[in-house]
């Protein structure tokens, strides 16, 4: 008990230096349970994202290949599924726009089925006509453009203009984060757009009936990847292949496989970096704390207080940062991870992101912080549970001193102000606690 309310007192003493403790343990906390939360449910909406739509693994742009190839390429090795499709370039005029707008125009079946890089029908309906100037245009750019089912828009598409009406707006994990093939970094949904038009129309108005000019497969083994995408440029090699490579290589897909690459660095190293730099200032202050106390700790075991006390005492001060620490930065941390996913909604046009609570994320968050901060205390604790009684009643050794490296081969030290002289020395003596020595004095004061 009489601990017990030292422990109290002296904390209430430094309640500055442990608040700002608490601060950066918190910010560590949330930095892991925000990031590696957010990490998850972005993967996680992704992969079911990806594998409802069907989303291919490979593609295989030509310049015109029949559809009889189809049947020859699904008999390949590690082909699981594949379909041929027609994709050509398209310039959009708006009425209130007058610079042209760039996009793509995409091949989709009449009838409505699945396929690969299938598409989420968000208003609107299906195709009504085989042949028919219809389309289904990506959500995004229609509500940046201000398109609705009924609307019309006309449409370059292999030199021929077409006036097209909205008959349905659409999402697609192969747009997910809606940016054009020539290049840039941030999506604009206003200047690029993506059109799903029927294969007979489209078809029809390229010169591709009967033909496509861009292969989709997904493969039995994700491993043997580049060595499928070889055999078909071979298979197809006589058709003009343009490109052949690995859907994920595609600017929406790999901006996002990107991102969340660099979520997952992340939530590793800025944890690392803040818990590090608690621990290092927690055992450069309670080593002062206890060279300070050798006194008190001195009468306490004189008066039959145990060694084991002595080190609980000390070791509680790392406890109850970290316990306070890990309590504010799970707080921190969720409300991280659902102002971040508000965020990521309006970038990736992706079903599915939302927050989830993860019970097992936050116990071991409060679990490293406690264990992080009573490391960070554990020299001091044991130092001052072995110190004798006899000996803690005296006042300490200074330390031994002798002559640093800067003092023998710095030819100008004699001209040395006497500060400075003592600044280089404390400098050279204390390698590892330098670093933190100006903000642990911040801190202590």
């Amino acid at each position: 008990m009489i601990l017990f309310r030292k422990l109290i007192r002296e904390m209430w003493s430094k309640k500055g230096a442990l608040l700002a403790l608490i601060v950066v343990t918190a910010v560590g906390i949330a930095s892991y349970i925000g990031f590696g939360s957010v990490y998850l449910d972005l993967d996680a909406a992704r992969r079911a994202y990806f594998d409802a739509q069907n989303l291919a693994h490979i593609k295989v742009s030509l310049k015109r290949a029949p559809n009889w190839t189809l049947e020859q390429v699904a008999e390949a090795s590690n082909i699981a599924r594949v379909r041929g499709r027609i994709k050509s370039p398209a310039l959009v005029h708006l009425k209130n726009v007058r610079m042209p707008i760039t996009g793509t125009a995409i091949s989709m079946p009449f009838e409505r089925r699945s396929v690969l890089n299938d598409v989420v029908l968000e208003t609107g309906t299906w195709f009504t006509a085989r042949n028919e100037e219809q389309a289904i245009v990506n959500n995004s750019f229609a509500e940046a453009n201000g398109l609705r089912p009924g609307d019309t828009f006309k449409a370059l598409i292999n030199g021929k203009q077409h006036t097209l009406e909205v008959i349905g707006t659409a999402s697609s994990p192969e747009y997910v984060y809606l940016i054009s093939p020539d290049g840039g970094f941030a999506p604009d949904p206003s200047r690029f757009g993506v059109f799903y038009l029927t294969t007979d129309f489209l078809a029809d108005n390229t010169e591709l009936t009967g033909a496509y000019n861009q292969l989709l497969a997904t493969l039995r083994d994700r491993s043997r990847t580049d060595i499928t995408v070889t055999r078909l440029e071979n298979m197809l090699d006589r058709y003009g292949v343009v490109d052949a490579g690995q859907v994920s290589d595609e600017p929406s897909v790999r901006y996002l496989l990107d991102e969340l690459k660099g979520l997952d660095i992340s939530g590793k190293i800025m944890p690392v970096i803040f818990l590090l730099f608690v621990a290092l200032i927690l055992n450069v202050l309670m080593g002062r704390y206890v060279r300070q106390q050798r006194t008190v700790i001195g009468t306490l075991k004189a008066l039959g207080t145990s060694s084991a006390a002595i080190a609980l005492h000390y070791a509680l001060f790392g406890a109850i940062v970290g316990m306070f620490g890990g309590l504010a930065g799970c707080g921190l941390g969720y409300m991280l991870q659902t102002a971040m996913l508000d965020t990521y909604r309006q970038f990736y046009q992706m079903p599915g992101i939302a927050a989830t609570f993860r019970m097992s994320f936050f116990t071991t968050s409060m679990a490293i912080a406690v264990v992080v901060c009573v490391v960070g205390s554990l020299r001091a604790s044991i130092k001052a549970a072995y110190l004798p009684p006899a000996t803690a009643m005296k006042p300490p050794v200074p330390p031994a001193g002798s002559r640093t490296l800067l003092e023998r081969f710095v030819p100008f030290w004699p001209r040395l102000p006497f500060q400075l002289k003592m600044a280089f020395r404390s400098l050279a003596r204390n390698p590892v606690r330098s670093p933190g020595s100006a903000s642990l004095w911040q801190l202590h004061r």
